[in-house]
């Protein structure tokens, strides 16, 4: 039985964490349009990524972008001129791609597909 991963996260600000390696972790999340979810955190604020992709009403997918795959496709991100970094994330034929720019286009993330969905049916805002 595969034991259950466990990060503790400490937030910095909206959407940015720090884990207890000192991981800088942006979260973003966004609905379904057509198989792919348009999704961005500022540049230079994170080091890992995840990203909450809406398959149902209450459920998302977690698409978690370690380090490595940060670092090594940095420079192939989309950017837009207010410092964020623009992630598309497509689904095609039960596999999961962001889309970078060219000449790299469409990686393959699936094995960065959490298999666990994350469920949250209410939200309680303070």
């Amino acid at each position: 039985m595969e034991k259950a991963r466990e990060k503790k996260l400490k937030c910095l600000e909206s959407d940015y964490f720090v884990d207890g390696a000192g991981v800088r972790v942006g979260i973003t999340w966004s609905e379904e349009h057509d198989n792919r979810w348009f999704l961005n955190l500022l540049e230079n604020k994170f080091d890992e990524a995840v990203l909450l992709c809406q398959t149902k009403s209450d459920e998302s997918l977690a698409v978690r972008l370690p380090k490595a795959f940060i670092n090594r496709h940095w420079h192939h991100f989309s950017r837009d001129g207010i410092g964020e970094i623009k992630f598309v994330v497509m689904r095609e034929r039960g596999s999961f791609y962001v889309q970078l720019v060219q000449p790299v286009g469409k990686v393959d993330v699936s094995e960065y597909v959490e298999k666990d969905r994350v469920v949250a049916s209410e939200w309680e805002y303070a």
